[in-house]
């Protein structure tokens, strides 16, 4: 794993170059910690993971799709994933992060952080997040990260964007 940006609580990590063990850990982690409620607001393909067979397929989905951040408390533990997607001159973001790390400031910690990191090293427009309309807990963080909401055509998913580069 090579660190992209650590904050003071957390160290973010691309998911490149990983070892056996590094694999290891993030499958463990998966079976671990997709549970209905984590899930409940993400693609079909993040449900019934229950084996490192199911993990190890979704995990290589992931790869295929998004540059994929895994996200470690200093000490070391897996707590979280941050998966981007490059569209043209935007980045669509997505998070998750393990139960028992809600609502303690560790996904507002990883969004700003990650703001920062790309506006120093990418070159993009916007980024945009689709949030289920229930999903209020990630609604109210956006809006306080000054994401806005744009002009939606489904009605069960919003999309928030934050203008990074206004050229």
């Amino acid at each position: 794993m090579t660190k992209a940006y650590s904050t003071s609580r957390l160290n973010v990590y691309k998911n490149c170059d990983i070892n056996d063990d590094e694999l290891n850990e993030i499958l463990d982690f998966v079976i671990a910690s997709f549970t209905n409620n984590v899930v409940k607001y993400l693609p079909s393909y993040f449900n019934n993971i229950k084996t490192r067979h199911d993990a190890n397929n979704w995990y290589k989905n992931m790869l295929e799709q998004s540059e994929f951040f895994i996200v470690k408390t200093i000490s070391g533990n897996i707590i979280g994933f941050l998966f981007t997607f490059k569209d043209h001159d935007q980045i669509n973001i997505a998070y998750l992060f393990k139960e028992e790390f809600w609502n303690k400031g560790f996904a507002s910690e990883v969004l700003i952080s990650y703001i920062s990191f790309i506006k120093k090293t990418k070159t993009i427009s916007k980024l945009v997040a689709g949030v289920t309309s229930s999903n209020t807990s990630s609604i109210k963080l956006l809006k306080k990260l000054n994401f806005t909401i744009e002009n939606n055509t489904n009605s069960n998913t919003s999309f928030y964007s934050l203008i990074i580069n206004s050229n």
